[in-house]
Formats: structure tokens, sequence, C-alpha cells
């Protein structure tokens, strides 16, 4: 019988040693699966932050290129005009000469 309470009390003991290894283990467990999910969430809110950065940068191209074309377009109008009044001036200064070189022509 004090043979049966001895192998009882060593079976005890194994089972609380057990007992405090799986409360050990599971502290840490607990533990490093607190600071998994802390590292997931600020992973998270960085994820968002660039979502929100790539989603500013994509509005930002898109208003620089909107106003590129609108540039192209002003600078076309500009040369059309320019190329108008070149052409203008042009006819005004070849009629001047043709009426001077006739006025010339007549005197001579």
């Amino acid at each position: 019988m004090e043979q049966q309470v001895m192998e009882l009390r060593q079976q005890l003991a194994e089972a609380e040693h057990n007992t405090v290894l799986a409360a050990t283990f599971g502290k840490q467990l607990l533990e490093k699966n607190q600071l998994l999910e802390a590292k997931q969430e600020a992973l998270e809110q960085d994820k968002h932050c660039l979502a929100l950065k790539l989603e500013a940068s994509v509005r930002m191209e898109q208003s620089l290129v909107q106003e590129v074309e609108a540039l192209r377009e002003q600078q076309g109008h500009q040369v059309e005009a320019m190329e108008a009044q070149a052409a203008h001036t042009h006819d005004q200064n070849l009629q001047r000469h043709s009426r001077k070189v006739g006025e010339e022509g007549r005197h001579s």
C-alpha cells in the first residue's frame, strides 16, 4: 500500500509538473499571439495609409495629365493665332511693298 501511495504521489508530481509546463506554454503562446495580432494591426494600418497615398498619387497624376493636356491645347491655339498674325503681317508688308514698287514705277 505504501508503494501505491508513493506511485500516486509521483504521478501527482508529474501531473503538477505537466500542468505547470502546459500553463507556461499556454502563456507563451498567448503572448506570441498578442504580439502577432499587434503586428498585424500595425500592418493593416500601414496598408490603409499606403492605399490612401496611392489613391492621392493617382488623383494627382490624373490632375497633372489634364493640366498638361489643357496647356498643350492652349499652346496650340496660341501658335495658330501667332501664325495667323504672322501671315497677316506678311500680307500687309507685301501689299505695302507692292504699292511702293508700283508708285516708284509710275514716277520713273
